[in-house]
């Protein structure tokens, strides 16, 4: 490997499962999110879900770039997808 110019195989390999492991917590934790979403929308009888990019509410103001990161990388397209897929099953 060290001909091909790979010098630290091995650490990349574990960067890259690390990577892989974050995504699966981050994934099982939005099924589990929108599974409470979906059964207190089918509990309560609530016939229309709104879901909204809300990039455009912070223009006017700066609340700083750690208030801010948050709301950039929120998942609203993985979050609509799984609840449009639990809809379609159901």
């Amino acid at each position: 490997q060290i001909a091909l110019g790979i010098k630290y195989s091995k650490l990349l390999k574990r960067v890259k499962l690390l990577y892989e492991k974050r995504k699966r917590r981050i994934r099982g934790f939005l099924h589990k999110v929108t599974t409470w979403i979906w059964d207190y929308y089918v509990r309560d009888r609530i016939h229309t879900v709104v879901l909204g990019d809300i990039s455009g509410i912070r223009e006017d103001n700066f609340l700083g770039s750690k208030i801010n990161q948050p709301f950039r990388s929120f998942p609203y397209r993985i979050i609509y997808q799984i609840l449009s897929y639990k809809r379609t099953c159901i």
